[in-house]
């Protein structure tokens, strides 16, 4: 017997740059090709938006600017009393702690995903909780948050806009880099905790060894002009690149040999996902959830993150063709199996349909008017 189709209100602060609001789309649209339809909620005035009513999606912008805000929670509880969703979805603090309320008062089952190794206390009190990785999930456990209540579910990436990018050299030129240039890329916030500083001194080490290394940086945040100082110290600021945000990242992907994500800190790494798409092989830190999206045949995984390790790393793959490609291939076949938007689609659609079941027999019709 065939389900019934759920509705679904997803709803997020509204920052179209963050790979989180990338996934979460990703993911919406492949609930809607099955039994899932999703509205989406964002902050009033907020980028994303537009570029989800580029994609067809309804959006309703909410009237909240703070963690807590009582204009967000009454405009929320209006639209869920209107809409009857069979559940919302929060994502990241200030969406949850709003829609926690406004779920409650209407009493809508919600769920909240976790994109980050956060503290507990936002998200506990909805009926469950989504995680990026185990480590994320284990995170909330060593909280003392309740295993039962806590599933693990991926990003995930669409492969199309991958398929017709730029041959290297093409891409290479666009930056200004020769052919023979050996190019190391990072796509990420300009963050500290990102571990910036290590690929741009990875890049130094590589060049006094004789190596015609290039640094391209895409991303913006709170550390970009710190980091473009670093490559002054390092005198290797004629042969780096800090191009900003950037929307479509496969350009830039193109361009690299090896792409570097030395991160202090990460409950999964979106960008991981792009780099295995574009058949860049990748060199990371084995921190929290990066062993999960990097198998250990996907990529090379460093215990130490220092400037010299990861230049180490990236000379084994300029010196061993076959390790490249091996990693390149095994990286390739990961994401189109373990990360596809439609894995992860049904994996969000059934932790749905259980909390749904569980909130049966649903009391949310008996609407009181407690606003």
């Amino acid at each position: 017997m065939k389900e019934r189709k759920l509705r679904a209100f997803q709803f997020i602060e509204g920052g179209a740059r963050y790979g989180a609001a990338v996934s979460i789309m990703n993911i919406a649209e492949g609930m809607r090709q099955g039994d899932v339809e999703v509205e989406f909620g964002v902050f009033a005035g907020r980028p994303l938006g537009a570029v989800l009513r580029e994609h067809d999606f309804t959006v309703h912008e909410i009237p909240a600017n703070h963690r807590f805000d009582m204009r967000g929670v009454r405009a929320l509880v209006k639209l869920f009393r209107a809409k009857r969703f069979d559940v919302v979805h929060t994502h990241l603090s200030r969406a949850t702690v709003n829609g926690l309320i406004a779920s409650r008062l209407t009493r809508t089952p919600i769920v909240a995903t976790v994109h980050g190794m956060n503290r507990k206390y936002t998200y506990m009190l909805a009926d469950h909780i989504m995680t990026v990785s185990e480590a994320a999930k284990r995170h909330l456990m060593n909280q003392g948050v309740d295993e039962e209540k806590i599933t693990p579910v991926y990003n995930c990436i669409q492969l199309e806009p991958f398929a017709s990018r730029p041959s290297k050299p093409e891409a290479k030129a666009a930056f200004d880099y020769s052919p023979q240039s050996f190019v190391v890329g990072t796509i990420s916030r300009a963050h500290r905790q990102k571990g910036i500083d290590v690929a741009i001194g990875a890049v130094a080490e590589l060049r006094k060894r004789g190596i015609d290394a290039k640094y391209l940086f895409v991303g913006d945040g709170p550390h970009l002009a710190e980091f473009k100082a670093l490559s002054d110290e390092l005198q290797i600021s004629e042969h780096a690149r800090f191009t900003g945000f950037s929307a479509s990242v496969v350009a830039a992907l193109s361009a690299m040999d090896v792409f570097m994500f030395p991160t202090h800190r990460e409950a999964f790494g979106i960008s991981l996902l792009e780099a295995m798409a574009a058949e860049v092989p990748t060199v990371a830190s084995a921190v929290d959830g990066v062993p999960e999206v990097l198998d250990e045949g996907s990529g090379i995984l460093l215990e130490v993150r220092t400037p010299s390790a990861f230049a180490h790393a990236a000379q084994r793959l300029i010196d061993d063709p076959g390790l490249r490609a091996g990693i390149v291939e095994n990286a390739r076949t990961r994401v189109e199996t373990v990360f596809s938007v439609e894995s992860t689609a049904r994996s969000v659609e059934r932790v749905y349909r259980q909390v749904v079941k569980s909130a049966e027999p649903n009391p949310r019709r008996n609407y009181r008017d407690v606003l």
